[in-house]
């Protein structure tokens, strides 16, 4: 819906005619006078096609209208939340006559019931050519009636914030939730902590309202946002992909207690962007589980080479060559992994039975430290 004066009207000439901004309102009924909107035309136009509004109304157009001022902010009216889907950014026009000059300011529209809510500082600044442009099309349209009429003061009278002993508390609440390095919320006096997007949180108190960087003790988890919080611990400080990590183990049926296991006694990481790979990462090694949205998954591991008693971590992933329909099965083979376990027991093997890129990636380790040592003697000799 088009917001405009019921009453108003364009009158230029024909559509055509109409700048482009003003080809999307209506045309109601034509009547016989010149109106700001003919007089300032070539004005207008300069000005309408460089405005950043999609809408605007016109100064005169407001004489059927409510215009509400309000104080400081729009949403510290009484019923916002109510109203603000209705609300539609305006720029209303505003002429000045004396010099024959316009500008544009910004106001919000309720399309609904045709109501305009402006600033109070800046309706007192524009009010003297808006009152004019009200009483000119008050006049020509033979309506009885004054454009002080117009203004609604009942918001400036009482729509002022309240200040309460709950404000400090919704500030103290909203503070601790803006902060992301706190994972684990609770209400002082109670031995149940919960995940920032529980319905518990949103609805406690901020002055009662604790949070913590650490699991706390001798308290026990939510169960209803339990699941939502493990996937976050795990995802931090990814938050965007929380929903994805969540949809990608729900529905590979992790319950809850092995979600936590995995969490709180391997410490893994999980990372996703599609809902077809998961990344995870436990102690050293980073992992890749392929295909997560279908039966059969792949298991990917990350390239390294050992050197000695230690390792070499390389760019890039290989195939694991573990293949399964379980996702449990895949992370618990993920936290029982031990590199070392797999190279003792592969230590009967004979060099030639080493892969030669290990030979060749260990050769080429010495060769770089010797080169290093050659030239920092050579440096300080």
């Amino acid at each position: 819906m088009l917001f405009y004066a019921k009453k108003s009207v364009l009158r230029f000439a024909n559509l055509e005619e109409l700048p482009y901004y003003f080809r999307k309102r209506d045309i109601t009924e034509e009547v016989d006078m010149i109106s700001e909107k003919e007089l300032y035309k070539d004005i207008a136009e300069m000005l309408l096609y460089q405005t950043r509004f999609d809408n605007i109304i016109w100064a005169e157009d407001l004489f059927d209208l409510q215009i509400i001022p309000y104080p400081k902010k729009m949403k510290d009216i009484p019923g916002f939340m109510n109203m603000k889907d209705r609300l539609e950014p305006y720029g209303l026009v505003v002429v000045n006559h004396e010099i024959r000059s316009m500008q544009i300011v910004d106001v919000m529209a309720d399309v609904e019931y045709d109501r305009l809510f402006i600033s109070k500082n800046l309706l007192e600044s524009i009010w003297k050519d808006v009152r004019k442009s009200i009483s000119y099309a008050i006049k020509e349209n033979h309506i009885q009636g004054n454009p002080d009429d117009c203004i609604d003061k009942s918001l400036i009278l009482t729509a002022t914030p309240i200040k309460t002993t709950t404000t400090e508390g919704e500030k103290r609440k909203q503070s601790l939730l803006d902060n992301h390095k706190y994972l684990f919320y609770w209400i002082d006096g109670k031995n149940i902590f919960h995940d920032a997007d529980c319905e518990c949180i949103k609805k406690a108190d901020g002055a009662t309202l604790m949070a913590e960087t650490e699991s706390p003790e001798h308290m026990e988890v939510c169960q209803q946002c339990a699941y939502h919080l493990y996937v976050r611990i795990a995802s931090n400080p990814r938050t965007k992909q929380i929903p994805i990590v969540e949809k990608i183990l729900s529905n590979n049926n992790v319950n809850l207690n092995q979600l936590m296991r995995f969490v709180n006694k391997y410490h893994m990481r999980f990372q996703a962007e599609t809902l077809s790979e998961l990344q995870v990462i436990c102690e050293e090694d980073t992992w890749i589980i392929k295909n997560t949205d279908q039966k059969i998954k792949s298991l990917w591991h990350n390239n390294y080479i050992k050197i000695g008693e230690e390792r070499l971590m390389r760019d890039g992933f290989h195939n694991q060559e573990v293949e399964k329909s379980s996702m449990t099965y895949l992370l618990n083979y993920i936290a029982s992994y031990d590199w070392k376990e797999i190279h003792i027991n592969k230590s009967s093997q004979k060099i030639s039975e080493i892969p030669e890129t290990i030979l060749e990636e260990k050769t080429l380790i010495q060769r770089i430290k010797e080169s290093v040592y050659t030239f920092i003697k050579k440096l300080f000799s």
